[in-house]
């Protein structure tokens, strides 16, 4: 018998409370780590470096539920152990300075944690060579690193030799291989580079077929990723059967409520919701959410991610006062747990600011898209792709307004950054393209909007597909511009201001517009455009709008959301 006391029992309640931790139970582990560590702290002595593991592991539970002000002086703790009873240059001790990195990049402080992971590196690289699977461990690590930070360039070779290492170290079917493969597969998509990631995405799930089984947690993220993948390519049809793969293995492998569970819910419920599906996304989105609240906590940032979803959900069917607290609530949960300037933090004001966008309080809507742009441009830096999304964003809502001369410069530094960090062909920077064509259109200039239209358009079919929504839009778009080269008096496809204010002064009692706008929708008709029949639905008094995009695509639908916030302003 060893005894309650004994260092060996301390070793078995920390095995248990890793697998609980593994599991996603995390209420079940906490008190294990935490009996585990008060054992080696009274017997072992608290310098000891089996108090440095309890400590750090502890803190990864902390981490894992987003609770960072707890984690972050046990992950100090157990690094300050490490270097003073093993030394600066141990692997113990990179471990740590890893740990540590990793938690200020999951709080945006990128700055402070990329020294860290240099340090590990090195200290890897030294001690253990430059081959071994721990140095390729903290190669992707910083690649991860300066991935987020949008410097892909940067991070591309660090994938590439961490790749390299492990294929010849570990084996071509290792499953830290697939890892690899799944890396830099997914940087590859970031720059919209679908071919190059897909053949990457498909190998690492085979290893992690053959090699981990079919029904293993890491096949279904394999699943997921290659999902994605085609989802961002507009392929749904490719994509469900693999999300729903996913998320069946994490049900019957995890359980029902497993975080990873909550992340296959999301992602089925985002394919619905990109398809117009909403009563099928709706109780997946919910469902996720129940899940992250009861799991992780109501103030954890994947909780925000949840409520984030539902509420956008909740806007692109017109439901305003639904979203609004939704975004709000997120917002909170991602200023008190992550910072007031954390990207994520950033990423919700720009969300809540979309909504008033759609209600037509540009007042309101600005003040938010700005203190999103600062905090980008101060946190990700001024070439970061999420700096141009905040100044496209600005751009439209000033574009919105009429506001042309202040839209442009932003909408043109926006494709400058696209086309810098992301490259010309990007989907991305097709999507700058089209704007910046439309502000020129807006303002008379037909030849150059159709110029930038038609380099939109080159870009969305070779990288997107003929079929795909974006592809469909630009499509028309261009079509509407070379109309009106052609010297026809078609209204413009997105500055579509006017022509929606004149619909809904129809719909709210003005006949006045009425037949200009029926020419104007009878000509669209013939341009591909599925207006005609929505818009006198809303005249005879529909105002479903599940009921009035039933049908349409996403651009189409997006006019008649806008129709519907017109309509509802006071």
């Amino acid at each position: 018998m060893l005894g309650p006391e004994h260092p060996a029992t301390a070793t078995s309640l920390n095995n248990l409370a890793l697998l609980h931790d593994a599991q996603g139970n995390y209420d079940a582990a906490r008190p294990l780590y935490e009996r585990a560590l008060d054992i080696r702290e009274r017997v072992l002595g608290p310098e000891h470096p089996a108090t440095a593991t309890s400590l750090n592991n502890l803190a990864g539970l902390h981490d894992a539920q987003g609770n960072y002000d707890a984690a972050r002086p046990l992950y100090e703790r157990a690094l300050a152990i490490r270097e003073r009873v093993l030394g600066p240059e141990h692997p113990d001790t990179a471990l740590s300075l890893n740990n540590l990195a990793a938690l200020l990049r999951a709080q945006g402080n990128y700055d402070a944690a990329r020294p860290l992971y240099e340090r590990a590196l090195a200290i890897r690289e030294r001690v253990l060579g430059p081959e071994h699977p721990d140095t390729a461990l903290s190669l992707n690590n910083l690649a991860a690193l300066l991935r987020a930070q949008g410097n892909y360039d940067a991070a591309r070779p660090l994938y590439e030799r961490a790749l390299a290492i492990r294929e010849r170290v570990l084996g071509p079917e290792h499953p830290d291989t697939a890892l690899s493969l799944n890396n830099l597969a997914a940087l590859l998509r970031a720059q919209g580079n679908y071919d190059a990631a897909r053949p990457l995405y498909a190998r690492a799930l085979a290893i992690r077929e053959r090699v981990l089984g079919p029904e293993h947690p890491n096949t279904a993220t394999s699943l997921g990723n290659l999902a994605a993948l085609h989802d961002a390519q507009g392929n749904y049809d490719a994509a469900r059967p693999l999300y729903a793969r996913a998320l069946a293995i994490r049900e019957r492998v995890l359980g029902p409520e497993h975080p990873n569970t909550a992340t296959s819910l999301g992602n089925l419920a985002a394919l619905h919701d990109a398809q117009g599906n909403y009563d099928a996304a709706r109780p997946l989105y919910a469902r996720a959410l129940a899940i992250r609240e009861r799991v992780l906590g109501p103030e954890h940032p994947n909780t925000a991610l949840s409520l984030n979803n539902l509420a956008y959900l909740h806007q692109t069917q017109g439901n305003y006062d639904a979203a609004r607290p939704l975004f709000e609530r997120a917002l909170a949960i991602r200023e008190h747990a992550l910072g007031a300037d954390h990207p994520d933090t950033a990423a919700s004001l720009n969300n809540l600011a979309g909504l008033y966008h759609a209600q037509g309080q540009y007042d309101a809507a600005r003040p938010l898209l700005a203190r999103a742009l600062a905090i980008r441009e101060r946190v990700l830096g001024p070439e970061h792709p999420d700096t141009a999304l905040s100044l496209n964003n600005l751009a439209y809502l000033h574009q919105t307004q009429g506001n042309y001369d202040a839209a442009r410069p932003l909408f043109e530094r926006a494709l400058a950054i696209r086309e810098h960090a992301l490259g010309a062909d990007h989907p991305d920077t097709a999507a700058s393209l089209n704007n910046l064509a439309i502000n020129y259109y807006d303002q008379d200039d037909v030849q150059t909007a159709e110029q930038l239209m038609g380099r939109a358009l080159a870009i969305f079919e070779a990288r997107l597909g003929p079929d795909h929504p974006d592809t469909q839009g630009s499509r028309r778009s261009l079509a509407a511009i070379q109309e009106r080269l052609r010297g026809t008096s078609a209204p413009p496809p997105s500055d579509v201001t006017a022509l929606l204010g004149a619909i809904a002064a129809v719909a709210t009692g003005d006949d006045a517009p009425r037949q200009e706008v029926t020419a104007a929708l009878a000509h669209l008709e013939q341009q591909g455009w599925r207006l005609r029949e929505p818009v006198e639905r809303l005249w005879a008094g529909e105002r479903d709008r599940d009921a009035l995009v039933t049908g349409l695509d996403e651009q189409d639908a997006a006019l008649i959301d806008r129709v519907l916030a017109l309509i509802a302003l006071p």
